[in-house]
């Protein structure tokens, strides 16, 4: 073989490779950022977080319906785009900036949650995507960027969905990251996969929540009593909307039937006119998630561990809605402090993975409030145990000081 055909068969090969390569680089499962401060690229990490990452490619894809809680519309796909960077956190040295729904309260943010997928290959290293919540797991659409940080206290509480690799664009986060709230836009996400990847995230949303518009949707009543003779299935949450005019939404209720909850009819509804239009939503959790589910506390024993808090049990009696508390430094001796508390009136929210409550009992820690959030990870028997995030809040409203770890409910 002459040295030139062999330098051209060498030149074929190589260049298939590097076609190859280019190939293979270009059906990554990637996310690339439109913004109004440029373009970056996060490379999603779809084998440590399937259901995380798969969640956020569907919304990004227009594939999944979700809700806007205010309104009560059922909205399909367009979730991240043209959304306005409104949070930076978390202090005066920014370290990351938040897109997605205003609010973090529980599952007002799409209308439903999803648990957390912790992976421990991934880490908040510089340049993370990952998920924003309001405590164990409590996610939705909210994501956040990290910058030049490693902020790994976050591994323990947040799902790492990618990282922005060298080279995909890390300067524009850092110029999102230097400019102030509501002056970046994102306008659009854009998601490339291969067939394989892409078969897996549909094989993944059978384990999601499922949004749809309950019949009926839309309905004109008189003033009075208007009975919907509609029946919520058992582990999903109703939402209701209502409006005088079709043009200002105003929400109108929610309700969750969970575990331990029949299938109920929703109960006449008192009109607030002579005219008034009203939504209906569902959201109907997998098959999976009831068994997380908690909608009572009655004469059990909420149990929560953490490094700085030490060993805190709540005993509720039969209201559920209050008890007394032990706080132990060390299980082996006898309880350090002792008192009573009360389940804030209106202040306990629950989805089929989650319970946040606002506790009052005076004295604990040097707080008057405890905002005690539960993620449940596994049944076990008559038992749930998962992990806390507790905050203690003093007279003014001022978190004073946070601890997280283990929890038990008994």
């Amino acid at each position: 073989m002459s040295i030139q055909i062999l330098s051209e068969r060498i030149g074929l090969w190589t260049g298939s490779l590097l076609f190859l390569l280019g190939f293979s680089q270009v059906l990554a499962l990637e996310a690339e950022f439109e913004t109004s401060e440029g373009t970056f690229t996060v490379q999603l990490s779809l084998d440590s977080a399937p259901l995380a990452v798969s969640h956020f490619v569907l919304l990004a894809e227009d594939q999944l319906q979700w809700l806007d809680t205010e309104s009560g519309r059922v909205i399909k796909g367009g979730y991240y785009e043209n959304r306005v960077v409104t949070e930076f956190g978390p202090n005066d040295d920014v370290s990351f900036f938040v897109v997605g729904g205003s609010d973090a309260s529980g599952d007002s943010d799409l209308g439903y949650v999803f648990p957390d997928q912790l992976s421990p290959q991934e880490t908040h290293s510089p340049y993370t995507l990952a998920l924003s919540n309001s405590g164990p797991n409590t996610n939705g659409g909210r994501v956040y960027l990290t910058g030049n940080d490693n902020l790994t206290e976050r591994d323990e509480s947040h799902t790492v969905l990618g990282h922005v690799q060298s080279g995909g664009g890390r300067d524009v986060v850092d110029r999102i990251l230097s400019s102030s709230a509501g002056a970046t836009t994102v306008h659009s996400v854009e998601v490339t996969s291969t067939s394989a990847e892409w078969a897996m995230i549909m094989e993944q949303k059978a384990l999601l929540p499922a949004v749809t518009s309950a019949v009926p949707s839309v309905r004109v009543t008189a003033a009075g009593e208007f009975d919907f003779g509609f029946t919520q299935p058992k582990n999903s949450v109703l939402w209701g909307a209502s409006s005088l005019d079709l043009l200002e939404w105003h929400p109108r209720g929610r309700r969750a039937i969970l575990k331990d909850d029949l299938g109920l009819a929703l109960a006449p509804v008192e009109a607030l006119a002579e005219r008034e239009f009203f939504r209906l939503a569902l959201v109907e959790y997998p098959a999976g998630a009831s068994d997380l589910g908690v909608t009572s506390f009655a004469n059990r024993t909420l149990s929560v561990e953490g490094e700085a808090l030490g060993f805190l049990h709540y005993h509720f009696d039969s209201t559920g809605l209050s008890g007394d508390f032990e706080l132990f430094l060390d299980p082996d001796f006898p309880a350090f402090l002792t008192g009573d508390f009360v389940v804030e009136e209106g202040l306990m929210s629950s989805t089929p993975y989650s319970v946040s409550l606002l506790l009052a009992a005076e004295g604990l820690g040097g707080s008057s409030e405890q905002r005690v959030s539960l993620g449940w990870d596994i049944s076990e028997g008559s038992g749930l145990s998962g992990r806390h995030v507790t905050d203690l809040i003093d007279e003014n409203g001022e978190v004073i000081f946070s601890d997280f770890g283990p929890s038990r409910l008994q």
